[in-house]
Formats: structure tokens, C-alpha cells, sequence
């Protein structure tokens, strides 16, 4: 049977629990000038704690995100390809890395059983879906389908681009959020039965 539409924003209320939280980012704070990025980045050491930083305040987190903070609080805006190379080759080897994507994770969050997720109200411009990985959005898929009891798919699409802070579905964040629906089934977060998305 097809579900009932939803009406409004499903409650996704969770007192007490950790499993969504609202998204904070990393907040740059100017640590010199244009000439002593280029030192830092001669120092594995300090780039590294930068690098951690970043990434433990805001990941996971796209690594071209990472790169354009990191340059950032460097008064620098700008961010070419030889600079962001520059910046990866010192990601420090005991932060995570993303199965699917090439996202960097804290050393506090596995990404094989992390099942959180973080809202997001401001503009779509300061975080594009694109630089949501796409576990966090699956998590986000299945407590939207276990809250509502059974979705259907256009509407969890929906759904699911509100929780980020998203209004309307373009064909890029409609394949990007089909791409999550994909690994959430994969990941058994999910099931998708004549149309209807369950959470088991």
C-alpha cells in the first residue's frame, strides 16, 4: 500500500539523543599571513595539527572543503589545484577515510557504524549537498523513513533535502540523494518495497 503523504516537515524531535545534531562549521580563525602559509607547509607537523583540527570540528568533510578552510586562516581565498595538492599531501594518516567517497573523517567516528547525522537551516550555498557525505545522508534517509513509518520515494527525496537545508530539488541533488537511497539500502539501513522506503 502507498503511504499517506506527509503533512509538513516530518518531526525528527530527539531529546536526549546524539544521533542528530544541527551542523556547525569550522569557524576560520586568521593564523598569519599569505608567506607563512607557505611555512606551515613546509612543516608536516604544523599542517598536520591544522588539517586535524579542521577535520575533527567539521568532518566528515569533502577534502576540497578541508583545503579551502585550511588556506583560509592564511588570509587566502582562493584555492587552486597545486595549493590543494599542496595542502593534502599532509593529511595525517590516523584520520578516516570515507569508503565511498573521498571524504575525511575524525579519529572519533567510524564510518562503518556511525549512524548520526547533522541538520543544516542556513543557505545551501555555505554547505551544498555535495559536501554532505553520503552515509550522513543516508542516516538521515532512515530516521526520515522509521519517523514516518514508511516514505515513498519522492517524498523522502523531499524530505531528506529539507533536513539539509534544502528547498528545491535540482536534477544534481536529486542524483545525489538517489545515491544515498542506494548506499542506505546497500548499508541494510534501508528497504525499498513497491515504491515505499521502510527503515527495519
Amino acid at each position: 500500500p502507498t503511504p499517506e503523504p506527509v503533512e509538513g516537515p516530518i518531526d525528527l524531535s530527539h531529546e536526549g539523543d546524539d544521533l542528530v545534531s544541527d551542523f556547525t562549521g569550522y569557524r576560520v580563525t586568521v593564523l598569519g599571513t599569505r608567506h607563512q602559509l607557505e611555512q606551515v607547509l613546509a612543516d608536516r607537523g604544523r599542517a598536520g595539527e591544522l588539517i586535524t583540527a579542521i577535520v575533527d570540528a567539521e568532518g566528515p568533510v569533502r577534502p576540497e572543503r578541508m583545503a579551502r578552510l585550511f588556506v583560509n586562516s592564511y588570509d587566502l581565498s582562493r584555492l587552486s589545484g597545486a595549493r590543494m595538492a599542496e595542502v593534502l599531501k599532509h593529511v595525517p594518516g590516523d584520520l578516516g577515510r570515507d569508503p565511498e567517497e573521498s571524504f575525511l573523517w575524525p579519529t572519533g567516528l567510524d564510518p562503518s557504524t556511525w549512524q548520526g547525522y547533522r541538520r543544516w537551516d542556513g543557505p545551501t550555498k555555505d554547505r551544498p549537498l555535495d559536501d554532505v557525505v553520503l552515509r550522513e545522508i543516508s542516516n538521515a534517509m532512515a530516521d526520515l523513513a522509521r519517523s514516518a513509518m514508511g516514505i515513498g520515494v519522492d517524498e523522502l527525496l523531499r524530505e531528506t533535502c529539507r533536513v539539509f537545508g534544502g528547498s528545491r530539488l535540482t536534477e544534481g541533488i536529486t542524483a545525489r540523494l538517489r545515491r544515498a537511497l542506494e548506499l542506505g539500502i546497500a548499508r541494510e539501513l534501508l528497504v525499498l518495497r513497491a515504491g515505499v522506503v521502510t527503515a527495519p
